[in-house]
């Protein structure tokens, strides 16, 4: 038995709309030559049949292809960590270091010991 939360991989998933795809293909082409044989190709029944298997082939085809070229759950890990490095990396060398308001050019600072403000504009 395999467990309810066990999630799929999206390579299986793209094999398993691969092989469906496949199989309805295969059921397209029975189907078409057997209907063909028979006379009965322009029939209503035999002309939802092929539009339905169509359908499916279409749709199975896209998801299989959708799912080959998605990333897996690893590889978009793998990318977020490196995402995180790259960020934490920047924010590094971009952080504060205390150091503001001892410059001799800011003049956007306050000091305590006198109460005033040293301000291109006075502050209310």
């Amino acid at each position: 038995m395999t467990p309810k939360n066990k999630k799929v991989s999206d390579k299986f998933r793209a094999n398993l709309y691969a092989f469906t795809c496949i199989a309805c293909v295969l059921w397209f082409a029975q189907s078409y030559t057997d209907f063909s044989k028979a006379g009965t190709l322009s029939s209503a029944p035999s002309i939802f049949l092929l539009v339905c298997i169509g359908i499916v082939v279409v749709y199975t085809g896209v998801e299989a292809i959708v799912y080959w070229i998605r990333p897996s759950d690893k590889e978009k890990a793998e990318e977020q960590s490196r995402d995180d490095r790259d960020e934490s990396a920047a924010d590094t060398a971009g952080t504060d270091t205390g150091t503001r308001g001892t410059g001799a050019a800011d003049t956007d600072t306050m000091t305590n010991d006198t109460d005033t403000v040293t301000d291109k504009e006075p502050r209310a």
